[in-house]
């Protein structure tokens, strides 16, 4: 997204060529890589899941989920609570480490999934292959019953692309809490953002994923999470799938001053901006505002 101005101008310059490789920018790792490993999660507590996970077409999708016991010092009451988590482009589990600490430490159960091209994930990154694989990320997690999980115990926090693939899984049956954070409209309003040109998307993507024409769909508690200062993904998409979302209950939105497009959960009124990996530490705002939401919609309390 971050670079698609220039690469849609040469286009038009020179002659039509497909773009998902760049809207998806994929972020391969190796396969005996741990991605987890820089963690903060004890070991025991994180299992990296492949095999386990197959989509439709057979690809093996690579996911790694950090689970909790009684003793680990997170809120207990909120251990029977999965998040299913769905990154962004240029990003794979590795990168999204602390992130999935956050959530892992505020006491929820945690799957992060690397789509097709992402991670250890084979295969090129592809809309609908991304929306297959996460979709069999999402019936194995809440097949989980040993973790206390099942369809009505798991939620779907997205961020950036991955919002495209979280609201599609919402669409097709709506968990009772989802996350969006810096979310993406629809690949057209990344095309009509990147160039100030009035020109379909399908010129340049096969990709066709819309939030916008699914949000409708959601019916249980959404929480869109956008930085004021946000000049890749401008907060005017998430606003706009704040007024589209019109059967979600409750239908929260956040917009954050001062955070630009990866500093969403580390900048508040009281929290001066810091870098991507919320070196230190995430606001508080952004702590209350997630469990707030999630522990409503799974009725959990201390």
């Amino acid at each position: 997204m971050r670079h698609l101005s220039w690469i849609l101008a040469a286009v038009l310059l020179g002659g039509c060529m497909n773009l998902d490789v760049f809207v998806f920018e994929s972020k391969p790792a190796p396969a005996d890589a741990d991605l987890m490993a820089k963690s903060t999660v004890p070991k025991s507590l994180r299992e990296e899941v492949y095999g386990p996970i197959k989509s439709a077409d057979g690809t093996v999708v690579d996911a790694y989920l950090l689970q909790h016991e009684d003793s680990d010092g997170t809120p207990a009451w909120r251990h029977a609570v999965g998040l299913l988590y769905l990154h962004g482009q240029s990003t794979n589990i590795e990168t999204t480490v602390p992130r999935l600490d956050e959530l892992w430490k505020l006491g929820y159960t945690v799957l992060a999934v690397d789509a097709r091209g992402y991670g250890k994930t084979q295969g090129t990154a592809t809309a609908s292959g991304q929306l297959a694989d996460v979709e069999a990320a999402r019936r194995y997690f809440e097949g989980r019953t040993d973790l206390g999980l099942s369809p009505d115990r798991v939620g779907i926090y997205g961020r950036s692309l991955g919002t495209l693939l979280a609201v599609a899984l919402a669409a097709e049956r709506s968990p009772k809490a989802l996350v969006l954070e810096s979310p993406v409209l629809s690949i057209q309003s990344i095309i009509d953002q990147s160039l100030a040109l009035d020109t379909p998307a399908h010129w340049y993507v096969d990709a066709t994923m819309d939030a916008g024409a699914n949000i409708s769909k959601v019916t249980g508690a959404l929480l869109i999470l956008h930085g004021l200062a946000d000049h890749y993904v401008p907060p005017s998409n998430g606003e706009k799938l704040h007024e589209l979302a019109t059967s979600a209950n409750p239908n929260l939105l956040e917009l954050v001053p001062g955070a630009d497009h990866d500093t969403v959960p580390c900048v508040s009124h009281t929290h001066a901006p810091v870098d991507n990996d919320c070196v230190d530490g995430f606001s508080k705002d952004y702590e209350g505002w997630v469990t707030s939401l999630i522990d409503t919609a799974f009725d959990v309390a201390q």
